[in-house]
């Protein structure tokens, strides 16, 4: 009885060890003199998106809303699709928009709200949207 109960922490302090060497000699890189190491990879980027939202309830002169407003940044027009779902203490809402922005070189008009009345100020929102370029 006392060889099997001490075989097995033997064992796995055997395994344990040999996993560890193993990792040690996989991190150990040696570099020859005079050389460098190669450059890392860097992660090409991202292109910027054309179309930037900003979400929030608001209160204006009395008046609940929850606004999305849409901001297009590039020289194209794009078409927006918007769904939100809205759940407040008097229960969910749901509510789909198509929001048609201009170009940016157009100023104001490269930008639109959607405003959706509610109930009280506050709760969760789920946003989501789907843009074109038209």
């Amino acid at each position: 009885m006392t060889s099997i109960s001490t075989a097995r922490p033997l064992a796995l302090a055997v395994l344990f060890a040999a996993g560890c060497a193993g990792l040690a000699s996989a991190e150990d890189v040696t570099i020859p003199d005079g050389e460098l190491p190669p450059p890392a990879q860097a992660e090409p980027q991202k292109p910027k998106p054309c179309v930037t939202d900003q979400t929030g309830f608001w209160t204006h002169k009395g008046v609940h809303t929850f606004k999305v407003a849409l901001a297009n940044s590039c020289e194209r027009r794009q078409r927006c699709i918007v769904n939100v779902y809205l759940v407040t203490s008097r229960g969910p809402q749901q509510h789909r928009a198509t929001l048609t922005l201009a170009k940016a070189s157009r100023g104001k008009a490269a930008q639109r709200d959607y405003a959706i009345r509610t109930p009280e100020n506050g709760g969760s929102a789920q946003v989501s949207r789907t843009c074109k370029a038209v």
